[in-house]
């Protein structure tokens, strides 16, 4: 009989078992502050009494939520639904890389600044070292011994830098696609070669080239050709008068001019014979040597110039083929010159002299003294002027 019962109640308590199987998910709840009594679900529980002989039914405990908590954890039925396992998922963003445009724009960046860099050091060295030999130079004149220049330290080689590949993280995406590891253009592949030296070179060149070229003295000669005026006179004719000039220009527009001219001239007088007056021409050849110094205004092409002048003037008289009379006087004037340039190195112009008489002597060998040495016909006693046209060859 016990046999029997304990078969029952086994196959009652499985029975139950199966009806009341459920999956459950255990939520922690929190602690409240309040304890919350909660009415667990009613189960009937049967034991067998051994010394009765008979099933016995068990009622549950009723325990707070805040015992429970901290007991154990509550089960929540999920009405028989199973829990099933996921694949756990990670999501992981792919790392930023740079386009192969924009590497290559870094590595050019690198390469100007690395080239403007060895440049710089380069030029900052010649001037160190031109400045150490002018501190030499400044030594030596002073003390006459000269200062060991320090020998210089190598200069730095600049090497253009070479763009680093890129290391490319592929992670496993539903779309992901290779990147390909793009080269350098050759171009800047070919910068790690240039010439440092043959740049600064060239720099320093174009700098020399770009400097004003400092101005420099002209030297010039030319011809002259004009006709010489006696002013007031009437009765001494200019049959003209020829000669050449040299000088040199400043450039601070000092002009220093020699000249030679060369003139003829007639004088027409008369004298009294047997009760009336008969015309008589004599000749006359006049020699100046000249010597001017003029300020040149810096106009360009066209050049205005004026100053003072001094001349040693010699005349002859000629009557008949028979040089009857010498002079020698001493004359002061002003000189004066408009030259126009029509290439770099020739000009014509216009040159111009008035002359005051200062003094003079005479060798008469004349017996009609009273006609050349007359005060209207003496010419060493009058004021003169010589207007003539000038061309320059410049160097």
């Amino acid at each position: 009989m016990k046999q029997l019962i304990a078969m029952a109640m086994v196959v009652t308590a499985f029975g139950q078992a199966q009806a009341q199987t459920q999956t459950a998910v255990v939520v922690p709840v929190a602690p409240q502050a309040a304890p919350i009594v909660t009415q667990a679900p009613q189960k009937r529980t049967v034991i067998y009494d051994e010394r009765t002989n008979q099933l016995v039914e068990v009622s549950p405990q009723v325990k707070t939520t805040s015992e429970a908590s901290a007991a154990a954890p509550i089960y929540i039925l999920n009405g028989g639904a199973q829990v099933q396992e996921q694949p756990t998922m990670v999501v992981q963003d792919s790392p930023l890389n740079n386009s192969p445009a924009e590497g290559a724009r870094k590595s050019r960046q690198d390469a100007e600044s690395a080239t403007e860099d060895g440049i710089v050091q380069a030029l900052e060295k010649a001037r160190m070292e031109d400045e150490l030999r002018r501190r030499d130079k400044f030594n030596s004149a002073i003390a006459g011994t000269p200062t060991p220049t320090p020998t210089p330290a190598p200069a730095p080689v600049v090497v253009a830098p070479v763009a680093p590949i890129q290391e490319v993280t592929v992670v496993p995406a539903p779309v992901a696609a290779p990147q390909a590891v793009v080269e350098a253009p050759k171009a800047e592949k070919e910068e790690e070669n240039v010439d440092i030296k043959a740049e600064i070179r060239a720099a320093l060149a174009e700098t020399e080239a770009k400097k004003p070229e400092e101005p420099k003295a002209e030297y010039y000669v030319g011809g002259l050709v004009g006709i010489g005026t006696y002013h007031g006179i009437g009765n001494i004719k200019s049959n003209g008068a020829a000669g050449f000039s040299v000088g040199m220009a400043s450039p601070q527009g000092i002009v220093v001019d020699g000249s030679f001219l060369y003139g003829n001239y007639e004088l027409e007088d008369q004298y009294q014979t047997r009760g009336y007056w008969e015309p008589y021409i004599v000749d006359m050849t006049q020699m100046n040597i000249g010597a001017a110094v003029k300020y040149q205004l810096p106009l360009g092409k066209v050049r205005p110039a004026a100053g003072p002048a001094i001349s040693y003037t010699r005349r002859a008289y000629d009557d008949d083929g028979i040089e009857v009379k010498t002079t020698n006087s001493v004359d002061l004037g002003l000189a004066s010159s408009l030259d126009v340039a029509v290439t770099s190195n020739f000009a014509i112009g216009v040159d111009f002299k008035y002359y005051w008489n200062m003094t003079s002597s005479s060798s008469n060998s004349y017996e009609r003294e009273s006609i050349i040495d007359s005060d209207s016909n003496d010419p060493e006693d009058l004021n003169y002027y010589q207007l003539g046209l000038a061309a320059k060859i410049l160097f």
